[in-house]
């Protein structure tokens, strides 16, 4: 089982940080492991809404179709891949602190034929890049 959690604060209101992140097809922009995004569905993002997303894995290119499976204005966003070789699911949560936002972004799944390819490593890669993803987020939306 893989499960990885790591929180960031970012000096910008909930809804700031929640704009970012529900901008599916611009998610390059924070993520340098993300290499595009593709909507199945144009207009507002919806639970149900359906994406490919094409990502880097320890210089594998990795497509994975995933579903929007949570979204709450401010609050929350989650998404969960279907099938492909990391089956996982993604939940970002956002809490007011102040004048900021605390952003706590969490990965959890079966690595599967995932663990087989890459072994003890992937927990390794995936908490560092999450922890650079974060940092991303945070600088974006502080300048």
């Amino acid at each position: 089982m893989l499960d990885v959690t790591q929180s960031v604060t970012i000096s910008r209101p909930p809804t700031d940080v929640y704009d970012l992140i529900t901008d599916v097809e611009a998610t390059p922009r924070w993520s340098s492991a993300i290499v595009k995004i593709v909507r199945d569905s144009s207009g507002p993002l919806k639970v149900g809404d359906t994406f490919t997303e094409e990502a880097t894995l320890m210089g594998r290119v990795i497509r994975t179709a995933k579903v929007i499976t949570e979204l709450k204005v401010g609050a929350a966003y989650a998404e969960e891949a279907q099938g492909g070789i990391l089956p996982h699911a993604v939940r970002i949560t956002l809490a007011a602190q102040g004048q900021g936002t605390v952003m706590t972004f969490r990965l959890h799944g079966n690595p599967g034929r995932a663990a087989k390819l890459y072994g003890p490593l992937l927990g390794r890669a995936l908490k560092k890049q999450i922890a650079k993803d974060l940092k991303s987020i945070k600088q974006l939306l502080e300048v």
